[in-house]
């Protein structure tokens, strides 16, 4: 070992134990103190001053504190050290308790042990705490004062866990030792994931193991490695990040450098030395071809630095370089999407670091490409799109932008951005390789990169990750040295050889320039241009130059180049098609024919919209650009038939605020729109794109504005506990006025996070993070100093930031919380109906359509329509209410319709089939992401299995749904909507099979055959149901014989019974009734001809049923 203190024999000091915590914050239960070994002066010449820890030390501490330490137990493997008789000098008892620790928890005896000691010492001593340590304090330590803490103070084990943790953050670390305790003490069902394991604990370890405290016995002090070790790393003395980016130091101590080296290695499955990332090969006319053979996705190749990005579970992010050096980002959080309050653990990240110029300034961003672990789980084994790239946007991404929207992440305040660096279908690659793409990025484009879709991340290099630069910016790096060719009749003179990885000789030669000769040794970047190598930069990210492999690579793509043409001539006629691709099964629930459903698709060039509003003739739509920061306006035109057919861009507004836009909005009348950020900046438009009106909001951070469905007020709320509402006015002449002051809503004691109108705008409802809601009566003279009036007001469940809709009709409020809504009846002020875990992420839009039937859901990147069945309920409750009241008989009969066509419209839902959605699935679905049920334990996994509208049946008969579902298709069900669940035959409940599947389940009995003139021989008999004569007979085979009176299932084919397969599930065959349906359906087949096209022409008609909207997921 290269650390062993070869003059004192003392060995080296344990693996990671230099910047292990000394000891426990506190007293645990006020009686133990934990801490790591303390090591004896004899090592002082391995350990840094600041990181020294002796017996000394701590009796020092212990005075300071006033705290007398009567029991030392030393539960360490070895006796080498500290000296025993040092503890005993202070007047402690030193006890010896040596626990394995290496792939063993303390034993039950062992614990026995501790545990009889201590409660005897405690009994005698009242006033004197006990110290316990292992080599680092925390495990094999944590396990013992745990299991005392359980067995003897009867605290739960969760509860003496969460003790210990407190005073000795993070706990116990390792799975196998909480597992054990869970065993002992608790349901191991309940083991809950070990905390990851903070920085410290991640330090190189020369002899490959953990915690033996250098021994497997008191009495022998080392043991060898237990397998073979790692190649060493070569460190670079001093590595430099990237240039312009602040916030990132470099991590010198060898140790710690080690260790996250040796993490990120271990995460990436890399057993070798060095950057274990996934490197792409230069693309050439030979694996061109994989782009026909498997699907890809392509991006643009940033002239950036690639980083490998390391979020440990103690909040550290660290970057590795290409030479594997180690660097430490300071003030960059990752919180978690669904729990805000904590951070990402054990998640790494691939992705790149590039310059952005924006408006002069430059803007160092990460563009995260890949994850190959998020949260502690391995996902490289996943494919790359869409499940590892969704995972940084819709988890990472998502939930870095949720926090900075509620202020817990100050973007200002971070050393750089994250972002996700997108892929797109390789049928967009022409337009990355435009001229307005490379102005849109803000950075050098260095050409592209094409990642297959399906496959896991790999590192190392990787053939089927391709890149593709034009001919001018192929390259090779290399290593230059600089020499001076001479010898006989030649003239002496200074060359530069370019040599790459694994080749002893150079590979190339360069002409020497007055910039390369301060370059000798370093690594030089090279294009092949007139002939010659010609140098490009200095690649101060990296210490080794292109395998030999890479540089043939590029020069067989510089000799045989993809050209641009070549490129996209391949890709026009020979990508892979995606009809070879598995297609998800058809998951409408629509009522309106396939011809029926019309959609426009429209790109936002390099860049997406994050708001949409259509005008209010239907003719345009205005979008907020989320890269640009703008708004652009649409014009939709459209077909003979009514039918969308293009959209074109007649205006972009000039850029306005210098944040994001947090909300869109344009009046019912036309007259003008509005958008707004969050520093308060309010602005009023024209359709033009002309300012009218500039308004400060005073909310402190604004959160929402929107226009009243009147179009005559502009209303915003935020940080402050109040909403603020202006009118808009304008002259007779339709001339722009004022925007003026016109009424507040006030109430809440904390900022507002959302607020709605009704129709009108004769009510609005407000949601608090005070945790209540109100409804106003806003119908007032507000000219006049009258002020809105409070109707009802209640709490809502949830802390997080929130969505409101308010029914047209005023009767329902709609609150979300996180990816939950609740339904709140004005009516009556109670809670309705909460519909739980509606997408996998928080909720980003709520609204009611028109007529207030519906409500309709956004978020996870789905649109989800939910009946308003809650709004039924509350006219009912409203009318009921007005007809206890003196009515005229025209009011008293629309009265009682109402309720009549109300209780029609609750009976059509479709009950059971909900029941088991939102109620039963949707529990489990919810419990298994709290990790209260844990899916691998249990013995199955339990689906609601779907049902579709009948238009929908041509696709269940098709082979892609077939080859989807993962099991074999026996057929068709077709179930009544409508009807009450019977037992027994159904005479509703339709079954259809193929005529070549249609079957009856008999029960076998085999007699023989005899008689006068008949050759004895043995048939098969069949029996249906009741009847005591078979029904009909079958051709004895071998396979039958061993069947006699089991249920069989037979299908008919050439005028005669064949056998199909003994039916183990049933002990009972087919009623006469049954098998003789079977038959005439044989006899005279609905084939799936007739089918189909008796649901095209005959099918009941959907638009005299109240249907359930479209439930996508």
């Amino acid at each position: 070992m290269s650390n062993w203190n070869r003059e004192d024999g003392k060995g080296p000091i344990p693996p990671r134990w230099l910047h292990c915590p000394r000891k426990s914050t506190k007293l645990i239960h006020n009686k133990f103190l934990a801490f790591k070994t303390p090591l004896s002066s004899d090592f002082d010449s391995q350990v840094p001053e600041e990181c020294r820890f002796s017996v000394e030390m701590l009796v020092a501490s212990l005075r300071s504190m006033k705290l007398k330490m009567g029991l030392w137990i030393d539960l360490t493997n070895t006796n080498r050290f500290y000296d025993k008789n040092e503890i005993e000098r202070n007047g402690m008892r030193y006890l010896k308790l040596p626990c394995r620790g290496h792939g063993e928890t303390p034993s039950i005896d062992q614990t026995k042990s501790f545990v009889h000691v201590c409660k005897n010492f405690i009994a005698q001593h009242p006033l004197e705490i006990i110290g316990v340590h292992c080599t680092h304090g925390f495990n094999r330590t944590g396990f013992l004062i745990v299991s005392f803490l359980v067995e003897t103070d009867e605290y739960s084990l969760d509860a003496s866990l969460a003790r210990f943790t407190d005073a000795r953050p993070p706990g116990i670390y390792k799975g196998d030792y909480i597992e054990e305790l869970y065993k002992r003490y608790d349901d191991p069902e309940d083991t809950p994931e070990p905390p990851p394991r903070p920085a410290w604990c991640l330090e190189y370890d020369d002899s490959n193991v953990e915690d033996q405290d250098e021994g497997t016995s008191v009495e022998s002090d080392v043991q060898e490695p237990p397998h073979k070790k790692r190649k060493r790393e070569q460190f670079k003395k001093n590595p430099v990040f990237m240039a312009g980016v602040p916030g990132v130091k470099a991590i010198t101590d060898i140790q710690i450098a080690s260790g996250i080296q040796r993490r990120i290695q271990d995460i990436c499955h890399w057993n070798n030395s060095g950057f274990p990332g996934a490197q792409p090969v230069s693309m050439d006319v030979e694996n061109v071809r994989l782009l026909h053979e498997k699907p890809y996705r392509v991006s643009w190749k940033a002239d950036g630095t690639r980083y490998m990005m390391m979020i440990q579970g103690d909040g550290q992010v660290y970057f590795a370089d290409r030479d594997n050096s180690i660097f430490q980002v300071e003030r960059l959080t990752f919180p978690h999407l669904k729990d805000s309050n904590r951070r990402l653990r054990d998640t790494l990240l691939d992705g790149e670091m590039v310059i952005d110029k924006v408006n002069g300034k430059e803007m160092p961003r990460y563009l995260a490409y890949d994850v190959i672990m998020f949260d502690g789980k391995d996902v490289s084994k996943l494919s790359f799109y869409p499940d590892r790239y969704t995972i940084i946007d819709r988890e990472i991404i998502a939930a870095r932008r949720h926090a900075m929207q509620q202020g817990k992440i100050l973007r200002d305040k971070e050393p750089f951005s994250v972002r996700l660096k997108e892929f797109w279908d390789i049928t967009q690659t022409s337009s990355l390789l435009s001229e307005k793409f490379a102005k849109q990025l803000s950075h050098e484009p260095d050409g592209l990169i094409f990642q297959p879709s399906k496959e896991p991340y790999k590192g190392g290099q990787c053939p089927d990750i391709l890149k593709w630069k034009p001919a001018s910016l192929n390259s090779v790096d290399f290593r230059l040295k600089i020499v001076v060719e001479s010898g006989e009749g030649i003239v002496r003179k200074t060359i530069g050889e370019l040599y790459v990885g694994g080749l002893e000789v150079p590979f190339q030669k360069i002409k020497m320039t007055k910039t390369l000769r301060e370059l000798n040794n370093k690594i030089i970047e090279c294009k092949f241009e007139n002939n010659q190598w010609v140098f490009m930069r200095e690649r101060t990210d990296k210490s080794f130059p292109n395998s030999f492999n890479t540089a043939k690579a590029v020069c067989q793509s510089i000799s045989n180049p993809v050209t641009k043409e070549k490129l996209l001539d391949y890709i026009r006629k020979h990508r892979f098609s995606l009809d070879e691709e598995l297609m998800p099964p058809p998951r409408m629930r629509s009522n309106r024919p396939d011809l029926e459903r019309k959609s426009l698709r429209v790109n936002i060039e390099y860049d997406h919209a994050s708001l949409v509003r259509w005008s209010p003739d239907g003719k345009a739509f205005i979008i907020h650009k989320a890269l640009a920061n703008v708004v652009e306006v649409y014009k939709i035109a459209k077909k003979p038939d009514g039918t969308p057919s293009s959209a074109t861009k007649v205006l972009e507004f000039p850029k306005q605020h210098h944040e994001d836009a947090i909300d869109l909005d344009i009046a019912c009348n036309g007259r003008f729109i509005i958008t707004c950020s969050k520093v308060n900046d309010l602005v009023v438009w024209d359709l033009k794109g002309q300012i009218l009106s500039t308004v400060d909001t005073v909310l402190g951070s604004t959160h929402r504005a929107r226009i009243s469905p009147c179009g005559r007020f502009v209303a915003a709320s935020g940080f402050t506990p109040d909403v603020k509402v202006w009118e808009v006015t304008f002259t007779k002449s339709g001339e722009f006025k004022q925007v003026a002051k016109g009424f507040d809503l006030a109430g809440h004691s904390s900022g507002v996070y959302d607020f709605a109108f009704n129709s009108d705008t004769s009510r609005m409802a407000t949601v608090s993070k005070d945790g209540t809601y109100r409804f106003y009566d806003t119908k007032v003279e507000f000219e006049k100093g009258e002020d809105p009036r409070l109707i009802s007001s209640g709490q809502w469940e949830g802390t997080t930031p929130a969505n409101i809709a308010l029914s047209p009709n005023a009767e329902i409020i709609v609150i979300s919380h996180g990816s939950s809504i609740s339904f709140y009846s004005t009516v009556n002020g109670k809670l309705d109906t909460t519909i739980d875990d509606i997408f996998n992420g928080p909720i980003k839009c709520l609204k009611f359509d028109s007529l207030g039937e519906y409500v309709i859901v956004a978020g996870d990147r789905h649109i989800k329509i939910f009946r308003n069945i809650p709004g039924y309920r509350a006219s009912i409750e409203t009318s009921r209410k007005k007809l206890a009241q003196r009515q005229t008989s025209a009011t008293k009969e629309r009265l009682e319709k109402t309720i009549v066509d109300c209780e029609n419209k609750l009976s059509f839902y479709p009950d059971r089939y909900t029941i088991i959605d939102r109620e039963i699935i949707a529990a489990r679905r919810h419990a298994m992401q709290q990790g209260k049920i844990l899916r691998d334990k249990e013995p199955f996994s339990v689906r609601l299995k779907e049902f579709w509208d009948i238009t929908q049946t041509s696709s269940l008969l098709s082979e892609k749904f077939a080859k989807q579902l993962s099991h074999e298709p026996d057929g068709l069900i077709f179930q009544p909507s409508k009807e009450p669940y019977k037992g027994g035959p159904c005479p509703d409940i339709l079954k259809w099979k193929p005529a070549s599947l249609n079957s009856v389940d008999f029960r076998l009995k085999i007699v023989v055959e005899s008689g006068e003139g008949i050759v004895r021989k043995s048939i098969g008999e069949l029996y249906v149901g009741t009847l005591d004569r078979p029904m009909a007979t079958i051709k004895m085979t071998k396979a039958l014989r061993e069947l006699h009176n089991k249920i069989i299932e037979c299908k008919f084919e050439n005028n005669q019974w064949v056998f199909m397969r003994e039916r183990t599930d049933k002990s009972i065959p087919n009623s006469y009734n049954t098998a003789m349906a079977v038959c005439q359906s044989i006899s005279n087949p609905v084939t799936k001809e007739k089918l189909l096209d008796f649901i095209h022409k005959h099918r009941f008609s959907l638009d005299e049923e109240l249907m359930p909207p479209p439930r996508m997921r």
